[in-house]
């Protein structure tokens, strides 16, 4: 399965986006603040990093930047109020509205891991 960081700055929603993604079986870490989750994706190979951040603190744009100049092939999803705070921005994978349905949050993770999938076989 895929190992994926989340960063979202309540534990409370980490911890549940967490339980519901290893009950895939996925390897899951957890970040409070984006300076720790540039030291996970930097000291661990990451599938899918899922940023439910304030994009007016740190700068949400910026930090995506930061991860996938790290690993310029790793997935992000971002969870947030409205699609248009990112309109201009496409440093993601996909996004989920909130609140989350927790159903189209698995989707969505399914999916974009299929893509990674994809991608790593086609570079070998």
């Amino acid at each position: 399965m895929a190992t994926i960081l989340i960063l979202d700055e309540q534990a409370d929603s980490c911890m549940l986006i967490k339980r519901v993604l290893e009950r895939d079986e996925h390897t899951v870490f957890t970040a409070a603040g984006p300076d720790h989750a540039l030291s996970v994706v930097k000291s661990r190979s990451v599938d899918l990093v899922i940023l439910d951040i304030n994009p007016h603190g740190k700068g949400l744009a910026e930090f995506a930047s930061e991860i996938k100049e790290i690993d310029p092939g790793l997935k992000v999803l971002t969870i947030t109020h409205s699609a248009s705070d990112f309109a201009d921005k496409m440093l993601w994978d996909d996004f989920v509205l909130k609140p989350v349905d927790i159903e189209q949050l698995e989707s969505k993770v399914r999916t974009i891991l299929k893509t990674r999938a994809l991608t790593n076989t086609q570079r070998l």
